[in-house]
């Protein structure tokens, strides 16, 4: 009897306390968790969820005052100025005022909202999650930009395919180190022309000059040397570009293991961009993918995104070729980073997915490094050889993944890209609402991908 007492005292205490003490409820802007201090944290009050203004103010990229004198709460966006007096069923857009159904109020030192006026005032829309108890709040979709890399035996896929493209990072030039300077090195394919002065500026696609180097024999010097050889090889970069006739400069610097080689790598893209500036150039650069600040610590996100109009986040090097066979891009991984991408600044209008279409291929029961094959190596005609009617999807990782006995080659082991798969990265993009999708490279793409029903349709329209 006393347990059943206990019980019934217990409920009726619960009973007791006010549904705004609840801190269940959650923020999610564009897929994203908005976080939230325990006495900040969302609440229900007289039926109506209210949110932390500033925690969602910020999170939607505005900057948060408040007038003593009024008790108003000022959000200043862009242009826009909204005011939430306390206490009073009314706001302020510019100099609109609008009537509440709820007042703003102030609950432990904090200002709290209806989320959805804050929201439609900058051009988001909400909605609510019973399920889950979530407060979802959507910015207003990007324009999708599609861009990819190629190369000189890229140069006949990027007729076919590169009018579906809004911009072409052909990979001209390296770089080099010549009696302790660091120079281009151009590598200009035969007929470049063409396709720099004619076919892409017909079809309104722009072109970067993709400047690469992995090899840390020159970027050391690069990176531990004085301003003046950043400055002379930003010139030099900058230059070429112009000469070219592009549009743009793409840096890939890769395999720069040092984190104590961040600041004069950031010094380095932040010299670039101010003469890429100048010269009204646009400025992307490839990173590598992370999940924790100590992941490539060359590479800081926060640094690098402000100089950038594009951040390529190369997410598909999960597992590598002289791995044990495994997938190189799964899709939780891949959420993974773009996640951290995202809370270590980065803005989701920077941010561009990076997919290699590509898959690893490994003899089974044998160890050596796997192949690299591209999607246009899988054909109907390749599929034939080898039983298979498609390569089927690993839900659990999103990927292609198939076993089968080579003609040639005996048991082999397949995780790739497909169609599916990179359906469901794009798909990513639109969650998080990001600014696009590159991919490396032309010439690994066959038609599927462009087809009314492919991941890249809707991109671009020719």
């Amino acid at each position: 009897m006393t347990r059943i007492f206990c019980l019934g005292a217990l409920l009726v205490v619960l009973a007791t306390v006010p549904i705004s003490a609840t801190f269940t409820i959650r923020i999610e802007l564009d897929g994203l968790e908005v976080l939230t201090s325990v006495d900040s944290a969302p609440r229900m009050m007289s039926g109506r969820t209210l949110v932390p203004l500033r925690a969602l103010a910020e999170a939607l990229g505005g900057q948060v005052d408040y007038d003593d004198g009024t008790r108003t709460a000022i959000i200043y966006h862009g242009i826009t100025t909204i005011g939430f007096p306390l206490d009073k069923k009314r706001m302020y857009i510019d100099e609109q005022e609008i009537i509440l159904d709820v007042a703003a109020q102030a609950l432990n030192g904090r200002t709290f909202i209806p989320a959805r006026y804050l929201a439609e005032a900058v051009g988001a829309a909400v909605d609510w999650n019973e399920q889950t108890q979530t407060v979802i709040v959507r910015t207003p979709a990007q324009e999708r930009k599609l861009s990819a890399s190629y190369d000189s035996a890229s140069a006949i896929q990027f007729q076919a395919y590169g009018e579906y493209i809004h911009r072409a990072m052909p990979r001209w030039t390296n770089l080099q180190l010549t009696n302790n300077v660091i120079t281009l090195k151009p590598t200009l394919p035969p007929g470049y022309e063409i396709v720099a002065s004619d076919w892409a500026p017909s079809r309104g696609v722009h072109l970067s000059l993709q400047v690469f180097c992995d090899d840390m024999r020159i970027l050391r010097p690069l990176l531990e040397g004085d301003r003046a050889g950043r400055e002379s090889l930003a010139q030099e970069i900058v230059d070429f570009a112009l000469a070219l006739g592009f549009s743009g400069v793409n840096l890939d610097l890769e395999s720069i293991n040092l984190s104590r080689l961040q600041d004069s790598l950031t010094e380095f893209v932040a010299i670039l961009a101010d003469k890429c500036r100048e010269q009204q150039l646009h400025l992307s650069a490839h990173v590598p993918a992370k999940t924790s600040g100590q992941d490539h610590g060359a590479y800081n996100y926060q640094t690098l995104s402000p100089h950038l109009d594009e951040v390529i986040v190369m997410a598909h090097d999960f597992v590598i070729a002289s791995d044990n066979p495994g997938p190189h891009a799964p899709l939780w991984w891949v959420e993974q980073v773009l996640r951290f991408a995202l809370r270590e600044g980065i803005p989701k209008e920077k941010l561009v997915l990076n997919i290699s279409l590509h898959g690893l291929n490994w003899r089974k029961e044998v160890s050596e490094r796997a192949i690299i094959q591209e999607l246009a190596r899988f054909t109907e005609e390749w599929l034939v050889e080898r039983g298979l009617e498609a390569i089927p999807y690993n839900e659990a990782q999103g990927m292609g993944y198939v076993e089968y006995t080579s003609p040639d080659a005996g048991q082999r082991i397949l995780w790739t890209e497909t169609t599916e798969s990179i359906a469901a990265k794009v798909a990513l993009v639109e969650k998080y609402n990001l600014l696009g999708v590159s991919f490396w490279r032309l010439g690994y793409a066959h038609p599927g991908l462009f087809e009314p029903s492919g991941p890249f349709t809707g991109f671009r329209v020719p």
